[in-house]
C-alpha cells in the first residue's frame, strides 16, 4: 500500500481548501436584493439615512452600514383608500 508524503498531503489539503473556498465564494457572492420585493401595499416604510435605496417593510439595520432604519412618511393620498 503506497504512503502519502509529507509534499502529497501538502497538496491534497491546498486543493481541498482551495475547492471549499471557491465553493463558498460562489455561494456568497450572489448579490442580494436592497428592496423588499414584497409588493407596496403597506403605508409604513422604513429607510436608511445613508442609504436611500435601502427600503424595508419593518425596523431593522441597514445591511450596507448597519445603522438603525428610519420611518419614511408616506406622501398623502398614497395610502390605500
Amino acid at each position: 500500500m503506497p504512503r502519502f508524503t509529507t509534499r502529497t498531503s501538502l497538496i491534497v489539503i491546498v486543493l481541498i481548501g482551495t475547492t471549499v473556498g471557491a465553493l463558498m465564494w460562489w455561494r456568497l457572492r450572489a448579490p442580494r436584493p436592497l428592496v423588499d420585493t414584497r409588493a407596496l401595499t403597506t403605508a409604513e416604510m422604513w429607510s436608511c439615512a445613508q442609504h436611500p435605496e435601502v427600503r424595508r417593510f419593518e425596523p431593522g439595520l441597514c445591511p450596507v452600514c448597519g445603522r438603525p432604519l428610519e420611518l419614511v412618511e408616506a406622501p398623502a393620498g398614497s395610502g390605500p383608500p
